[in-house]
């Protein structure tokens, strides 16, 4: 497999604005992915790569007053054979830490459909992790959507999703409208209110059986037949996160005499805790942990560690390099709006003005109890 990066931007600081990813020799499926830490100033490095502005992916996020904590993207899937400047575009994100404003280690991730073929168009599966009694409190909450028109959005934006179809409201909008929380009841759907379904808390050490006990409801929901392409699509993002060539970095807006070793340092990028939090609801590969026994004649080979082994390694295996290198990703040293080349701990020493590394402590240990636990002996 030849997979690699086609296509990079950065933002202010130095961290990542659009990454696009294809199998270059076999070819197949093609992502991007298109992020910014809402505090990121327009014009400038305010523009990917492929050309979507910063406040047209930030919607409403865009320099408000909370916006270096929060992180905004796009996600879009297709082929080699794609028009790349006009690539559909399935899921829209949002990620926030520390979402109260005290620095707990706390987040809050909202990703919204918004596959024209899906049959949940437009609906939001929302989750939210912190700390709590030596483990961690997570809920997840399903927004169904009300009936809308169903305008494919692509890549580049040339508008704020919420004006290039009316029919949603930004992401970032009050969870009253964004839709109705579901669970399933039976075989269908049933509304429920806000809050009363899909809250667990998770700790080690955990049997991956408890853990499936634990996750029961809010995975059945996602069964459903009316979400399977929403689904796949989060799968898809998955399989992204897994990306296992070490991605690139121009170097470009870092400072100090070794610019280019620092960029080498930032290993994955600022979408990650959505990748985190929903892998085990999404993917039943991902739910069998990484540590069960495989094997290539079992259908369910791939685990998925890329998309967490940082976090746990930094969080578990306290390796510092990756705690810096994290760090350098989710806290943030620019203000508002963003200041050029910031700095960072990893960089220069400097002290951040949003501090996410609790929060990067939370996302690793909650990944070594989702994805790590009940360990085997084989080798």
């Amino acid at each position: 497999m030849g997979l690699g990066q086609t296509i990079i931007s950065v933002c202010n600081d130095g961290n990542v604005s659009q990454l696009d990813v294809t199998d270059k020799v076999l070819g197949g499926p093609y992502f991007r992915i298109e992020v910014y830490r809402c505090s990121q100033p327009s014009g400038g490095y305010g523009v990917t790569a492929s050309g979507s502005r910063v406040e047209f992916i930030c919607g409403e996020d865009h320099l408000s007053p909370e916006s270096n904590r929060l992180f905004r993207y796009t996600f879009s899937l297709g082929d080699e054979t794609d028009n790349l400047t006009h690539l559909p575009s399935v899921l829209e994100g949002r990620e926030e830490f520390n979402p109260t404003g005290t620095p707990n280690g706390s987040w809050e991730v909202r990703i919204r459909d918004l596959d024209p073929l899906s049959d949940s168009y437009g609906a939001v599966l929302r989750a939210t992790a912190e700390p709590a009694d030596g483990g961690y409190k997570l809920s997840y909450e399903l927004m169904n959507p009300p009936e809308l028109e169903r305008v494919q959005i692509v890549s580049p934006l040339s508008q704020p999703i919420a004006k290039l179809n009316r029919g949603l409201p930004d992401l970032g909008s009050e969870l009253s409208l964004l839709g109705t929380p579901v669970k399933l009841d039976g075989d269908g759907l049933v509304e429920i209110s806000v809050g009363s379904e899909h809250n667990l808390t998770v700790s080690k050490p955990s049997a991956l059986s408890d853990l499936d006990e634990k996750f029961k409801s809010i995975v059945e929901t996602l069964r459903h037949p009316k979400f399977s392409r929403f689904v796949a699509n989060i799968d898809a993002y998955e399989a992204f996160g897994d990306f296992g060539a070490k991605p690139t970095h121009p170097g470009t807006n870092l400072i100090g005499p070794n610019a280019k070793l620092a960029a080498e340092s930032i290993f994955v990028r600022q979408y990650r805790a959505a990748l985190v939090l929903l892998g085990r609801l999404v993917s039943p590969e991902m739910a069998l942990g990484a540590s069960k026994p495989l094997s290539l004649a079992d259908w369910k080979t791939n685990t998925r560690p890329g998309v967490y082994a940082i976090f746990v390694g930094a969080a578990v295996n306290h390796i510092a390099i990756y705690k810096l290198g994290l760090d350098k990703v989710h806290s943030d040293y620019g203000g508002i709006p963003m200041k050029l080349a910031p700095g960072s701990r990893l960089e220069d020493g400097a002290n951040p003005v949003a501090d996410a590394w609790r929060c990067n402590r939370s996302l690793g240990e909650i990944a070594d109890v989702l994805y790590l636990s009940e360990p085997h002996d084989q080798y």
